[in-house]
């Protein structure tokens, strides 16, 4: 899988950059590459262990952006529309999934990351190693539906709650470029998808 050669330039130099790091996996575990619309999902595994031997991975989907409302201030409100590409492009958000696994267990950090914010939503604990919790996650985490969600994250702490999102960024290492990474990839893969998907339906319905 040379998932380099058909990107765009900007994308494939920020995808090396992310690469000396981080081992970039599309798909889920269990379902092939080949699969239809599989590559909608991303993995990414740290190559370097987190403190204590940690294995740390995220995990997003390329359907999980969403305008950031960081961005969506007055100056937006009243634009004459001329630049309208050029504002949806830069008020993207994503949310996706950081795992960090010690001896069988996972804590998982929902998040969001927008332009000018990394924002931790929710924080959960699983059983299981970084693949097995990033595949359920990947998968929706429908099997996981029952267990204990975590605590309500708004009425922690803020110490605490900031406390997770510096986590986040530090020691997991999700800075802005995994950050760029994340927002421009999803955006890319979305297409990708997008085209996969005309072309089948109008084949199939044909």
């Amino acid at each position: 899988h040379n998932i380099e050669s058909i990107q765009p330039p900007e994308m494939q130099e920020l995808y090396t950059e992310v690469s000396q790091k981080w081992t970039v996996l599309e798909g889920i575990s269990g379902i092939g590459g080949g699969e239809t619309g599989s590559g909608a999902t991303v993995r990414m595994i740290r190559k370097e262990a987190g403190s204590k031997g940690a294995k740390i991975g995220i995990v997003f989907h390329c359907q999980d952006t969403e305008p950031d409302f960081v961005e969506m201030n007055e100056s937006n409100l009243f634009e004459d529309g001329n630049d309208d590409e050029e504002e949806d492009e830069d008020s993207q958000a994503i949310r996706f999934g950081v795992t960090v696994s010690k001896q069988g267990k996972t804590v998982v950090l929902q998040c969001r990351v927008g332009v000018e914010s990394l924002h931790v939503d929710r924080v959960t604990v699983r059983d299981g190693d970084t693949e097995s919790v990033l595949a359920s996650l990947a998968n929706g985490e429908g099997t996981h539906a029952a267990l204990y969600q975590g605590p309500d994250y708004e009425e922690l702490a803020v110490d605490l709650q900031t406390a997770f999102g510096t986590y986040v960024e530090k020691e997991c290492g999700v800075d802005e470029t995994v950050s760029n990474f994340m927002l421009m990839f999803a955006d890319y893969r979305e297409q990708e998808e997008y085209v996969s998907w005309m072309k089948a339906a109008v084949e199939i319905l044909d």
